[in-house]
């Protein structure tokens, strides 16, 4: 505050909040994506009603360059809006979710291999390790189709 005073600060507070309403109201026209209840703070989560379709995304944003982090229940993905970035998430992430979108439903099918899927938030004491390794292999196998 001392650097930029309390107008500074006012200042950055609406780049950031206008952004942040840009970025929900052109993810909330995206059909078939969905808004994480309503935002209140600098983090937008977004979701779409097909697993998969999320996964993909995430993929197609990976190459893109994108680092962002996976949510679950509901599967999807949590951007966090600051100075930083905020004019690259109103221009080229924007840009970069439609192709994203587009790419996943066209592929909608295809199985994704990657390991980018989270084991966020699994925790649960188990018998012994014999069991344990089971759970696991089988849990990675289906997750990722592995035959």
């Amino acid at each position: 505050m001392k650097l930029r005073g309390l107008e500074g600060m006012i200042e950055d507070y609406k780049v950031v909040t206008n952004t942040i309403d840009f970025v929900k109201k052109e993810i909330s026209k995206l059909d078939g994506l969905h808004i994480v209840g309503n935002p209140m703070g600098s983090s937008i989560s977004f979701y779409s009603d097909d697993d998969n379709i999320m996964y993909l995304i995430d993929e197609f944003l990976k190459e893109k360059k994108w680092s962002i982090p996976m949510i679950c229940k509901p599967i999807g993905l949590r951007i966090t809006v600051s100075l930083d970035n905020n004019e690259s998430l109103k221009t080229q992430f924007i840009d970069d979710l439609k192709s994203a979108l587009k790419f996943a439903n066209e592929n909608k099918n295809k199985i994704v291999k990657s390991f980018n899927k989270q084991l966020y938030g699994t925790l649960i004491k188990v018998p012994n390790q014999d069991f344990k390794n089971r759970i696991i292999g089988k849990f990675f196998i289906e997750m990722n189709k592995f035959n």
